[in-house]
């Protein structure tokens, strides 16, 4: 199938979804998830579909993933085009993020993030929306950079994955350590031990880079603790589709 239409009809099923009141804010809808770039792409395309009653205008730009940058003082390895622009209620719009000349790692993968940050009018006509507080959103998608020699091998990273649990008192840390050169992003980790499940608390950055490690907090008390608890994932793939893998645990206590 052509991809432009493959993209449309991810975006007509994402405005179907934001419109049953699922993802009431989420306002900018786009058609995927992530964007992927393997070494040699100059640019890849979204579609982007406004799902608010009233229009917006939307600055979109590229960073790193520091929460202070704006489009004035970013410095990033891709761009996005156009960077301002204006959608009505219901209105669809392509945008393009195009490869710059700043050099990346050539032994890993990296990431960027592209943020859609939409503003609304100061006060909108359309009811219910006239007696309600209208603020500005910013959305943040993941950009991949692939070099070309690894990029085939993405698919194994979660095979180099494994997790170690330690146990101070009744507080219990989870420490993810990811030994492949390629992100890996989680939507859910728990812990489960002595046959209850402890989650893990949610961040707003549930990912561990590559060849490194990354430590999330147990939520609650855990009260028993022994050598068999294992850890259940769910793991976000390159499409934003999430599978289930479990692994066991080393254990430390302190």
């Amino acid at each position: 199938m052509n991809p432009i239409k493959i993209s449309l009809l991810l975006l007509l099923s994402a405005v179907f979804i934001a419109s049953s009141g699922q993802y009431a804010n989420a306002g900018i809808i786009a058609s995927a998830t992530r964007v992927i770039f393997v070494e040699g792409d100059n640019e890849k395309s979204l579609m982007l579909v406004n799902t608010n009653a009233y229009p917006v205008i939307v600055q979109t730009w590229v960073d790193d993933g520091d929460i202070k940058s704006t489009p004035d003082s970013t410095v990033a390895p891709f761009v996005s085009l156009p960077g301002v622009f204006k959608m009505h209620s219901g209105a669809m719009k392509g945008l393009r993020i195009v490869r710059n000349n700043l050099s990346l790692p050539d032994d890993r993968e990296s990431v960027a993030w592209l943020n859609l940050y939409e503003i609304p009018p100061g006060k909108p006509t359309i009811p219910p929306y006239q007696t309600q507080v209208t603020l500005a959103m910013n959305t943040q998608m993941k950009i991949f950079y692939r070099p070309r020699s690894i990029a085939k091998k993405a698919g194994l990273a979660v095979n180099q994955l494994s997790f170690k649990v330690r146990k101070n008192g009744r507080s219990v840390s989870l420490t993810g350590k990811n030994d492949s050169l390629f992100h890996i992003s989680f939507s859910k980790i728990s812990l489960l031990a002595n046959g209850k499940k402890y989650e893990v608390k949610q961040e707003s950055n549930m990912m561990i880079a590559p060849l490194s490690q990354k430590t999330f907090e147990v939520e609650g008390a855990v009260e028993s603790f022994n050598d068999n608890a294992t850890v259940e994932t769910s793991i976000i793939d390159d499409e934003g589709h999430q599978f289930s893998r479990t692994f066991s645990t080393e254990s430390q206590r302190e």
